[in-house]
């Protein structure tokens, strides 16, 4: 089944048969009083969500007032707060394909490119399982993104690529030395995923990449 997405509602749920769907609902604030830093990551979260770069700015600022980074911050939440699922703001703009949101927060906060939600997938996978903007994808890479980081299940950016027959992604992750014989849980190699999305195009490109492996 192909993957699917409403172009509606940025909130909306990105489906893929080899991970769980991309569900980026808002992060629930906490009502404790105390809870202070909680709600702080709880509104940086909704706010890389939304788009809200000037607003995100605004509560990494008050983050770092406080002493603390943004991956500190997030990882500190991670139980006060109901749906981050260990997600970072990070994750959030790399499934939107918000690049200059991306870049503040690899650029300025230097945030873990490779930080894993509880599923243990990268922004480098949810970018890609999200609108797989090459973009993204581009600007994850050359910030350090472990292009062969594969979630809880095995399943790394190319299988992603692979599923959803986003070819230019896949050529770009095997330019930079993808590898092409991770196996993952639920549907094996990436050229295995390919063909059973009939994705003739992206077969072809992945067995050229074998060939040329293979002669090399």
């Amino acid at each position: 089944m192909a993957p699917t997405r409403s172009t509606s509602d940025p909130c909306s749920v990105w489906s893929s048969s080899l991970r769980p769907p991309l569900d980026l609902q808002p992060a629930v604030l906490p009502e404790d009083d105390d809870g202070d830093d909680d709600r702080a990551v709880a509104e940086l979260l909704n706010a890389a969500l939304e788009g809200d770069l000037s607003r995100v700015k605004k509560l990494v600022k008050d983050l770092s007032e406080a002493g603390k980074g943004v991956d500190e911050a997030v990882a500190a939440a991670a139980v006060g707060v109901t749906g981050t699922k260990r997600r970072g703001p990070l994750h959030m703009a790399a499934a939107n394909g918000n690049a200059e949101m991306c870049r503040f927060l690899t650029k300025t906060c230097d945030v873990d490119v490779d930080a894993t939600d509880s599923d243990g997938a990268t922004p480098l996978i949810f970018a890609i399982q999200g609108l797989g903007s090459t973009t993204i994808v581009r600007l994850l890479l050359n910030n350090g993104a472990n292009l062969n980081k594969a979630d809880n299940s095995g399943v790394a950016p190319l299988h992603i690529a692979a599923e959803r027959g986003f070819y230019e992604v896949a050529e770009l992750l095997l330019s930079r030395e993808a590898k092409v014989d991770l196996m993952c849980e639920n549907g094996g190699a990436p050229i295995h995923i390919a063909v059973e999305n009939g994705h003739a195009k992206m077969l072809k490109l992945l067995l050229q990449h074998i060939t040329d492996v293979i002669t090399s």
